[in-house]
């Protein structure tokens, strides 16, 4: 099920309430049960190909733990990184791999089949298989002990509010929360409830009515130019960021009803004045956990300047990756990576330039204009994620500045919409403070405070766009692992 379905509506609260009436023995099993539940709404298989990945993960890290070697230490890490790297690579890479191994033999003239299988991605894989390798890792280099309870361990990797789409937890950092004992607390309740009515807000009233006006420009490229597509390449931003950090707004207030704080994934991306501090503050526990266990593994910034470049790289061409088992993909983290590297590489000369004409006097506008170029880099080479093809992403890059606008062909009527709920959106989001998950932090008037939610809530009645009743991540999950496999997997 998913967050803004009719049955998750009536599934948190029951599970709230169970799980507060319930004595301690039983709490932690109620939310592993729910949890499997919640997962296995869509196909039960799901669970069961969760439950091994768990199984197999539990014991080696309990194995690492209590080997006497390092060797035996090393056998027991290969067990768990395998079975979770080599499931991950069975559901959503062998497809793409093989079509890709068997266009390279075509052309020394090589027949080489193409494999297929016939098995759906499995919703949110890529999440509680990232999670589980960061434990076992940590268990690997004592960061932290490993779990002796399986019914503990299988909670932390099944967790409802994050199991599908994070925030990717630290076993450290989630673990801990989920064995303790949680009461009931009204205040939780009442600003858990708050963020989940902000990320509906977000979710269907803001990115379900811009995507309206997005598939109608992407679906149709050809038919449009101009000003057409760089309106739509800014409003696919905010569709994505809306969506996905709406997800989040909810995962993170279902938990904190429960008792649990997750961390923040989203914190404010587009106040950012450089294209390195926007990645810092987008999807926070991915690039979190590139960096812990790919980047700095790697050597990080500690190597020389080319060295330095490569693993920038490579970390974003992992992040693509990790998205999608498509060439658009890999090509949306390649071109992240390289904007941050050509960032650093001209530093020295966009300071000396700001210097020079005198910008530095006025830091408000100053950080008007990064602030906007940022955004717009950012904009710029997102619209690859959102292309079917190369070939669709080419003919953006090659008409978006066509000075003959094809007007005639915009769809205007979604705009109508859009423009007044965006502009709610962002005075909303001008009182949330970067660091914080609450929209209205800063807004002193407590009346004013629950005033605005109840506009939020008429929104979402009168303006939630009912004809997408999924969030846009998990808009392919049912289709060929090679397509379009978004955010989520």
């Amino acid at each position: 099920m998913t967050f803004n379905s009719l049955a998750y509506l009536f599934f948190l609260p029951f599970v709230s309430l169970i799980y507060f009436l319930l004595g301690d023995k039983w709490r932690t099993w109620w939310l592993l049960v729910c949890s499997y539940g919640f997962y296995m709404y869509w196909r039960w298989e799901y669970g069961a190909l969760m439950l091994f990945s768990t199984f197999v993960t539990f014991v080696a890290a309990l194995g690492i733990q209590q080997s006497g070697t390092q060797h035996a230490k090393r056998w027991w890490l290969v067990l768990g990184l395998v079975t979770d790297l080599g499931l991950l690579l069975f559901f959503k890479y062998a497809y793409f791999l093989s079509v890709n191994i068997q266009q390279l033999g075509s052309f020394f003239g090589w027949a080489i089949p193409v494999f297929h299988h016939s098995f759906l991605l499995p919703v949110g894989i890529s999440f509680y298989t990232f999670q589980s390798i960061g434990y076992t890792i940590d268990v690997y280099k004592q960061r932290i002990p490993a779990e002796p309870n399986f019914k503990n361990y299988a909670l932390f990797i099944s967790f409802f509010p994050q199991l599908v789409a994070g925030p990717i937890e630290a076993a450290a950092h989630l673990l801990p929360q989920l064995k303790r004992t949680h009461k009931f607390d009204w205040q939780r309740f009442i600003s858990g409830g708050q963020l989940i009515v902000w990320g509906l807000f977000k979710k269907i009233v803001i990115a379900d009515n811009i995507a309206d006006y997005v598939n109608a420009v992407f679906n149709n490229l050809h038919q449009h130019s101009g000003f057409t597509l760089i309106l739509a390449m800014y409003l696919f931003v905010y569709q994505v960021y809306c969506d996905f950090s709406g997800y989040s707004d909810i995962a993170v207030g279902s938990a904190r009803i429960l008792g649990v704080n997750l961390m923040l994934n989203f914190n404010r991306p587009f106040l950012s004045r450089s294209y390195a501090q926007l990645w810092q503050r987008w999807h926070i526990s991915l690039t979190h956990w590139m960096r812990q266990y790919v980047y700095i593994p790697l050597g990080g910034n500690r190597t020389n300047r080319w060295q330095w470049y490569a693993n920038i790289l490579l970390v974003y061409f992992l992040v693509g990756l990790w998205h999608g088992a498509a060439w658009t993909f890999i090509g949306f983290g390649l071109l992240h990576g390289i904007t941050i590297v050509l960032a650093l590489i001209t530093q020295p000369l966009r300071q000396q330039w700001v210097r020079a004409i005198g910008l530095h006097k006025y830091p408000q506008i100053d950080t008007a204009i990064d602030q906007f170029f940022t955004l717009s880099l950012f904009a710029f080479n997102c619209i690859i994620f959102r292309c079917a093809s190369l070939t669709d992403w080419w003919y953006i890059i090659t008409h978006a500045f066509n000075t003959t606008t094809k007007l005639s062909n915009m769809p205007l009527v979604p705009l109508t919409l859009i423009a007044p709920m965006l502009l709610l959106f962002l005075w909303i989001q001008s009182f949330q403070p970067v660091g914080s998950y609450s929209p209205f932090e800063q807004l002193q008037k407590y009346t004013w405070r629950w005033a605005i939610y109840l506009v939020l809530v008429f929104a979402i009645l009168l303006f939630g766009n009912q004809m997408s009743n999924t969030f846009f991540l998990f808009s392919v999950l049912g289709k060929k692992t090679h397509f379009l496999c978004i955010i989520t997997n």
